[in-house]
């Protein structure tokens, strides 16, 4: 988590500027498992292409066709490879299913090391 956060804000955000609610849910979601060599060969994507830059401006293009096609699909959620951390896999759930997420526990967090 805090790999995709210090990746997402370049280190340009101070982390004790930036604390994170960190929280653990049950889930029960249609998913679409990027981890499976055979799906991303199906969707026509690879790790390396799905890792690639993205930004607002120049939108990564495999990230967009595997939105596109999970839509489709009724998908809920995704396991998508992490950008910050090689062999590091994140759950994206989309908004369609927020109102199933059952939250365990959620607190406050600094990243390790930071004092704040």
């Amino acid at each position: 988590m805090w790999a995709e956060r210090a990746r997402a804000t370049d280190g340009r955000v101070p982390a004790a500027e930036d604390p994170r609610w960190v929280c653990a849910f049950d889930v029960d979601l249609a998913v679409l498992d990027l981890r499976d060599a055979s799906t991303r060969r199906a969707l026509g994507v690879s790790l390396a292409r799905l890792v690639g830059a993205w930004s607002p401006d120049t939108p990564n293009a495999a990230t967009l066709t595997v939105a596109s096609v999970a839509r489709d699909l009724g998908v809920e959620a995704m396991i998508v490879p992490s950008a910050a951390r090689e062999n590091g896999w994140n759950l994206a759930v989309l908004p369609l299913a927020f109102d199933r997420l059952q939250l365990v526990r959620r607190g406050r967090e600094h990243p390790p090391g930071d004092q704040s």
